[in-house]
């Protein structure tokens, strides 16, 4: 019969007031995790389960089976990174990425835009008073082709990012948001 081997455990709360001898290695088991102790410290260093949950921030999103992560939204305290994906048949005015103006000042959005077999990225650095949106555009690639125009507002409480497609081609936009707080 093989030998079972089973280390120190206890709940979160047990963990707070637990200081580990240095090298020892715990068992979280309200978090199913796992905490290296230095000797000193109270509750010692809870080590990242795979699928990140228990990391400090805000992660919505998940690692895949392959590793992947495909996290939507990551906060780090501050300054969020967003990613939205958003399909378009109009050559009408498309909200493809937006930020509360009540919480961060400025943004800077990655833009990937797909149609057909036209590929365009672009950054967009913008930044808010309150009122009025500024914006600048740069390091624009088209391929072979622009197939869309960008600008911005501020609607209902919210900067919005605005595309503009040439045509009523489906065009795909996946933009990626870093917002950094007022």
């Amino acid at each position: 019969m093989a030998t079972q081997v089973q280390f120190r455990r206890g709940t979160s709360l047990q963990h707070t007031s637990f200081t580990g001898a240095a090298g020892e290695v715990t068992v979280n088991t309200t978090n199913k995790s796992l905490h290296v102790h230095d000797g000193t410290t109270a509750n010692g260093f809870e080590l990242a389960k795979t699928d990140l949950s228990n990391v400090a921030g805000n992660l919505v999103g998940n690692i895949n089976s392959s590793g992947v992560s495909t996290f939507s939204t990551i906060n780090f305290g501050g300054t969020i990174i967003v990613s939205t994906s958003t399909t378009t048949t109009t050559t009408s005015a498309t909200s493809v990425a937006s930020i509360s103006t009540s919480t961060y000042r400025s943004a800077v959005f990655q833009v990937q835009a797909a149609q057909g077999i036209n590929y365009n990225v672009t950054t967009i650095n913008v930044v808010h008073d309150g009122t009025e949106t500024y914006m600048t555009e740069y390091g624009t690639i088209n391929q072979p082709v622009g197939i869309a125009t960008f600008g911005t507002d501020i609607n209902a409480g919210s900067l919005r990012l605005l595309a503009y497609p040439a045509s009523t081609s489906s065009t795909t936009f996946r933009v990626v948001t870093t917002a950094t707080q007022i």
